[in-house]
């Protein structure tokens, strides 16, 4: 797991929307918030590193 998803016990704002994959390998992933009741209305973009690494 990379430290980004580790700092939240894996947890994030919103369901992931997109994934975003740089030619150097840079991951990224793009959480939507729909607007929901009792909601902060974050949306995050998050960069979880090289692919390479993501599932070691």
């Amino acid at each position: 797991m990379q430290p980004r998803l580790e700092a939240s016990n894996g947890w994030i704002t919103d369901k992931p929307e997109g994934v975003a994959i740089l030619r150097n390998g840079r991951t990224f992933v793009v959480t939507d918030n729909d607007g929901v009741d009792d909601w902060n209305g974050e949306t995050w973009f998050l960069d979880l590193g090289r692919m390479n690494k993501l599932f070691d």
